[in-house]
């Protein structure tokens, strides 16, 4: 076994105690606890049935999203979104890749674009950190417009 795998293995195993855990004491429902076991279930079965192409190439994704990260943190979006951009092109399923890509074409006034970068993220990887994350990200997004639209529709009737 891949030193990789054992970590993600042991990781695995880690976070199955925890939930555990967490439903003793109550903490969590078993509905969410269910949901997060799911999804470490799918990362170690990708992790481990992963062709060695598929793995370079997704290394080499997560090189230019750190890349990327770093530009992003320096506030140079633009630099960012094409390490994501890149990043993508490498590995189209890595969803961190999309999703930062959406959070650089959103600091860049691109919401249109950003919100599609979102929108690749929960159909790529639906069941990952980012998935979710973007998900809250659409469904924010889509409550500002609602909200948007409703003030102007106020503005309108006041004579």
């Amino acid at each position: 076994m891949r030193k990789k795998s054992l970590v993600t293995v042991k990781t695995y195993v880690k976070n199955l105690i925890l939930h555990a855990h967490r439903l003793a004491q109550r903490t969590e429902r078993p509905s969410e606890a269910f949901a997060r076991i799911k999804i470490d279930s799918r990362k170690l079965k990708n992790a481990l049935v992963a062709s060695p192409h598929q793995t370079k190439n997704h290394r080499r994704a997560v090189h230019l999203v750190k890349r990327g990260r770093s530009h992003y943190n320096k506030q140079i979006y633009d630099v960012a979104a094409d390490y994501f951009h890149d990043a993508i092109e490498q590995d189209n399923s890595y969803g961190l890749a999309h999703v930062y890509l959406g959070h650089a074409l959103h600091k860049m006034g691109r919401r249109e674009e950003a919100m599609a970068a979102w929108r690749r993220t929960v159909t790529v990887d639906p069941h990952s950190d980012a998935g979710h994350k973007a998900q809250r990200l659409l469904d924010k997004s889509k409550r500002g417009l609602v909200d948007t639209v409703a003030q102007l529709e106020e503005m309108t009737r006041r004579p």
